[in-house]
């Protein structure tokens, strides 16, 4: 005679199967966020080679690092203006004939369905307004001897421009995200890209160490 489960081995079953799930479902999802960390730092490694091959044509000048008044001042992410994240539109942006992927521009774990996500270090990126008084900044002498140290690229966060105004001690909008399992993506202006803990970060950021050599000793002040 053919015996069917009884109600306590069936409960049984299920209780061993939701105990799997449990067990499993974090590492299916820690898995996934690497994976997406992964392409992250994909990303900017394929931008910060954008910006170095956009140095050596515009003879060794950096891109606008936001935009300013009129659209001559084309920036690097094609931000129409600083704080306008949903606005931008990276196929007007500066890096756009080095990049032409728009999904190279966003962090795929940011969930604000913008074009661009990432900041480019206001020390590097061309101020248009100051530009009259300072003359273009070249990447170069700017970053000499310190461009391991000196951030290109980052995942700012949620108040992304795509220009990171950040200055030290948590002031203005200097907040490195923790997007992927506390941390966020970065990258340096010697090409190399690193995923770093928030409060990491926060070291480098307020022991001066993002300042291009022409600002570094605002840097030593700390």
């Amino acid at each position: 005679m053919k015996r069917g489960f009884t109600l306590i081995e069936l409960l049984v079953v299920i209780a061993i199967i939701a105990i799997l799930a449990a067990v499993l479902f974090p590492v299916i999802t820690a898995a996934k966020e690497k994976a997406k960390q992964s392409q992250c730092v994909y990303n900017l490694k394929q931008l910060s080679l954008a910006l170095f091959r956009y140095c050596e044509d515009y003879n060794g000048c950096t891109p606008n690092g936001c935009w300013d008044g009129p659209r001559q001042w084309r920036d690097w992410s094609g931000c129409d203006g600083t704080g306008d994240t949903h606005l931008n539109s990276v196929t007007m942006g500066g890096l756009w004939d080095y990049v032409r992927n728009v999904k190279v521009y966003a962090c795929p774990s940011d969930d604000r369905h913008v074009q661009s996500t990432y900041s480019i270090n206001q020390f590097v990126g061309q101020e248009p307004w100051k530009m009259a008084n300072t003359g273009p900044r070249k990447l170069e002498p700017e970053t000499s001897g310190r461009a391991s140290k000196i951030m290109l690229f980052f995942q700012q966060g949620r108040n992304d421009d795509g220009y990171d105004a950040w200055a030290t001690n948590g002031s203005l909008d200097s907040i490195p995200d923790d997007i992927h399992n506390g941390g966020t993506t970065l990258s340096y202006c010697d090409g190399h890209v690193s995923c770093k803990q928030k409060k990491q970060l926060e070291v480098e950021r307020d022991r001066g160490d993002w300042y291009t050599n022409s600002t570094y000793s605002l840097g030593q002040q700390h």
